[in-house]
């Protein structure tokens, strides 16, 4: 069984005021009920790495359901994105080990699995490929 939500849109960026890279799939741009979140920080210093805070944290509808890693594989495909977590990281998002998003806006795979290669590049056990 999958959790499952359709997304209208698909954002990915580095916000350098923040120092972190982001990749959000969300509902609504304005009124948004569902979402999954991931943020890296471009910088981590030695009490972050010793904590785990070093990995890609993922936020599914508010914070109180998050993790820091945990991902397992993403697979986007022309008009879907699997995501798919270990079992802990399911139990701190709420959700089934397998999130499966419809997205209904126009975006290029190759574009986004080429970000999201650059953001896990520091947790090469997550598998990132096209559907």
């Amino acid at each position: 069984m999958a959790t499952t939500f359709a997304a209208s849109v698909l954002h990915m960026g580095v916000d350098e005021d923040l120092e972190v890279m982001m990749f959000g799939l969300a509902d609504d741009p304005f009124d948004t009920m569902e979402y999954i979140l991931f943020e890296r920080s471009l910088e981590h210093d030695e009490q972050d790495i010793k904590l785990g805070l070093d990995r890609v944290y993922v936020e599914v509808g508010d914070q109180s359901r998050s993790s820091y890693g945990g991902i397992e594989e993403i697979a986007i495909g022309k008009n879907k994105v699997t995501i798919r977590v270990n079992d802990v990281t399911a139990l701190h998002l709420g959700t089934e080990k397998t999130m499966k998003v419809t997205v209904s806006t126009e975006y290029d795979p190759d574009r986004v699995k080429e970000f999201l290669m650059n953001m896990f590049e520091r947790e090469p056990s997550v598998t990132i490929r096209l559907e």
